[in-house]
């Protein structure tokens, strides 16, 4: 991928890897940290006359396109980065994902704003972010939590530099949110 020119703005999914944005920058971008959901994204996409926004879900939205998420944008953008480059799909994706990701699990819980309240106590000496849930950061790692806009879900995040700490992080904080929640079940 080439270096941007122009606006550099580019909106980040607060859950997406660290591995991203620090990918965009190294291409030029100012990568800006954005809330969950098309209509958030979009509202700040135009507020902040952002080039490009993409979602952990896989939705991209691009300011050419009306700031709306295109499939079929994403992926000629995509071929087209392939076809100019010598690595395949599994290389650049191993080239700018480097840390260890938990992906989304779900806990089906009833005292969800409990939950969330309990863990910003219990993580309170880390750095504090509330633009979308509660994401805490650590200089090796990183979680959020946050209540799906979607279903009765609460959903968790974590993300490491060591792949053993992924599972220690991922125990601990199943085990705190099952201890906030009386009980819990993580849907995976």
């Amino acid at each position: 991928p080439e270096k941007t020119e122009g606006n550099k703005t580019v909106l980040v999914d607060i859950r997406s890897s660290n591995s991203v944005a620090e990918f965009l920058e190294n291409l030029g971008a100012e990568a800006m940290e954005c809330p969950v959901g098309h209509a958030k994204i979009k509202r700040l996409m135009r507020k902040v006359d952002a080039l490009f926004g993409g979602e952990l879900t896989g939705h991209y939205y691009f300011k050419e396109n009306f700031y709306s998420d295109s499939p079929w944008l994403t992926i000629f953008r995509v071929l087209s980065v392939l076809a100019e480059g010598d690595e395949n799909l599994a290389q650049l994706r191993a080239r700018i994902m480097k840390y260890h990701f938990s992906g989304e699990l779900n806990f089906s819980v009833e005292n969800q704003d409990e939950i969330v309240d309990g863990l910003l106590h219990e993580y309170a000496d880390g750095k504090l972010n509330r633009i979308e849930g509660l994401r805490v950061d650590y200089p090796d790692w990183w979680f959020i939590v946050r209540k799906s806009s979607t279903e009765s879900y609460l959903r968790l995040v974590i993300e490491t530099k060591k792949r053993e700490e992924l599972t220690l992080r991922t125990k601990e904080l199943t085990e705190k949110i099952g201890k906030l929640a009386g009980t819990s079940h993580a849907q995976g």
